[in-house]
């Protein structure tokens, strides 16, 4: 692992994925833009 960055599925697969307080996700959610995400992911939830 190299900078904290698996380079195996093996060690992607033994990290510990640590969420983050519920605080912080509001104020990082406040920067996206969740229909160009969605259009971006394939999504379409314009009528």
């Amino acid at each position: 692992m190299r900078d904290g960055m698996a380079e195996t599925v093996a060690e992607a697969e033994a990290q510990t994925l640590v969420l983050p307080k519920f605080e912080d996700w509001r104020e990082f959610a406040l920067l996206l833009d969740g229909y160009m995400v969605a259009e971006e992911l394939g999504l379409s939830f314009h009528e």
